[in-house]
């Protein structure tokens, strides 16, 4: 008489759900990134970028940071944070083409 047909509930019981997708989506993001980032260094950072963010980028200290873009003559500015603390950014326009050789 009863004329529903009975199925396991929850993510599991659906075909594609059991963690495959979310498996196969994240490999897929990982690689666009990584194909994004060989064509445009640093894409992923804003129009301006900190010391600190392109010294973990590039895996040195901050005083190596400001000798290659002073040097390399990359735009910085100035920004007084809302401690008073000053803060360095670079133009990351600058950054791609003078430092890092990509034309845009």
């Amino acid at each position: 008489m009863n004329s529903k047909k009975e199925s396991a509930q929850g993510p599991a019981s659906k075909p594609g759900r059991d963690g495959e997708l979310e498996t196969s989506m994240a490999s897929a993001v990982q690689s666009i990134v990584r194909i994004l980032t060989e064509q445009e260094p640093l894409a992923h950072m804003g129009e301006w970028a900190t010391r600190t963010e392109l010294a973990k980028e590039w895996q040195v200290d901050r005083a190596t940071v400001t000798r290659r873009c002073k040097k390399a003559g990359v735009k910085k500015r100035a920004v007084v944070t809302k401690d008073n603390r000053l803060r360095v950014e670079f133009l990351m326009a600058d950054v791609r083409t003078k430092l890092l050789g990509v034309a845009r």
